[in-house]
């Protein structure tokens, strides 16, 4: 058995490849690596070592994936371990046994396919799930799949909390952070943050403008970890920050996230402007806060009008408006003691600025409220939010975001 690591070109793998020595070390395997640039770069590499090993099984693991057990429990009871997702195929993590068969697979339907999209479509290697058509259906494994109790290749980002996995890969959006996320997390010591229990803390009280957000026990420890960022910038940058670690007596009966507008409705008469920052947000040293405009709200990266987890009103009727309008059509729901149900705010939210703004789109969200991985690839000046990512890899990559921050600060 062999062990191929086929890394992006611009990634840097230390942590990464010490990771996927280490598998082959207890499994007794050869481990070798490649630099590559392209989805076609990839599967010609792939072919041309199927040729040379006749026979063999080889492995290839790319620069979004780490293993999270070393011990093997896979019967290699097929010659292709090739997983279907999304009308695509996974790619991250392939085993091959070198046999006729998969050598004329990858010669005659994979190798012509990938030459027509990546010259005619510019597929490139950061795509999650390149679409092979030319793949039987019967040639593919399922997503997930597992053998023995474990699964073989498992998104660490959204899917399976605690289950046992061979292999997790970590992609999010268009990377241009030099480290791969499994690399970040492969290398990763937790700093420490300090935890409060005071309900609410009011950092730099009575200035002009003012920030507000809201986390309870459940993500206490992710939300430490942005207070300390965000508090950071306030003090640098002369801006109120209210910080409520419990949700107010008269809202215990809903979900935090119901609390936003009545949060943001009892601090607004006190300031000329006042934004809403989720406790999954970081702040780069360089971020510019937008206190100018009548209403700050930014692009959402997945199908809705804007995300609510960052917003700024000025202190005016018109945003008082909303923010009541927002409470009325909550008040109408029938419950709202979970952060998804009914689709959670963020729709009403939306409903509420298009009646009020009909004429103002979204602001662009290439450095405000931008996902990891999809700013403007080495702009000092992100406001970065790590939604849609669940909680124990989130909480683990704001940490690592959050010490590079910090040790970039004079």
């Amino acid at each position: 058995m062999k062990l191929f690591g086929l890394y992006h070109q611009q990634t840097k793998i230390g942590a990464l490849e010490a990771n996927h020595r280490k598998f082959c070390e207890i499994n007794k395997a050869e481990y070798r690596s490649y630099r590559i640039a392209n989805y076609y770069e990839k599967y010609r590499l792939i072919y041309h070592l199927l040729q040379e090993y006749p026979g063999e099984t080889l492995l290839f693991i790319d620069s979004n994936s780490y293993f999270t057990t070393f011990e093997w429990k896979f019967n290699l009871d097929r010659d292709l371990f090739l997983q279907e997702k999304d009308g695509g195929v996974l790619d991250n993590f392939i085993i091959a046994r070198s046999t006729p068969t998969v050598i004329s697979l990858f010669s005659e339907r994979i190798i012509p396919s990938l030459i027509k999209q990546t010259f005619n479509n510019r597929h490139t290697f950061t795509l999650p799930c390149p679409p092979i058509p030319m793949i039987p259906k019967e040639e593919l494994l399922p997503y997930p799949y597992k053998q023995n109790g474990v699964h073989l290749n498992i998104n660490a980002l959204v899917h399976f909390e605690d289950l046992a996995v061979l292999v997790r890969h970590i992609h999010v959006g268009d990377i241009h952070y030099p480290e791969s996320y499994a690399g970040m997390l492969c290398e990763y010591i937790p700093d420490s943050y300090p935890i409060s229990n005071t309900p609410l803390e009011i950092i730099n009280p009575g200035k002009r403008n003012a920030l507000v957000t809201l986390h309870t026990k459940e993500i206490e420890r992710m939300g430490s970890i942005s207070e300390q960022n965000v508090a950071d910038y306030c003090k640098r940058n002369d801006i109120t920050y209210y910080i409520y670690r419990q949700i107010p007596e008269h809202l215990r009966h809903l979900s935090g996230t119901w609390c936003k507008p009545y949060l943001l409705l009892n601090h607004l008469p006190q300031h000329d402007y006042l934004g809403w920052i989720d406790s999954d947000i970081l702040i780069t040293p360089g971020y510019r806060m937008d206190f100018c405009r009548e209403i700050s709200v930014y692009n959402d990266p997945g199908e809705s009008y804007f995300n609510a987890g960052f917003m700024i009103f000025k202190n005016t009727p018109l945003n008082k408006e909303l923010l009541d309008g927002v409470i009325v059509r909550c008040e109408q729901l029938d419950r709202r003691d979970s952060t998804y149900v009914h689709g959670g705010d963020q729709p009403i939210f939306i409903n509420e600025y298009k009646r009020v703004y009909p004429n103002l789109p979204p602001l662009s969200n290439l450095t405000t409220n931008c996902m990891p991985g999809f700013h403007l690839p080495g702009s000092p000046d992100q406001l970065i939010h790590f939604m849609g990512i669940r909680k124990p890899i989130r909480t683990a990559l704001m940490d690592v975001y959050a010490q590079k921050i910090k040790a970039s600060l004079p």
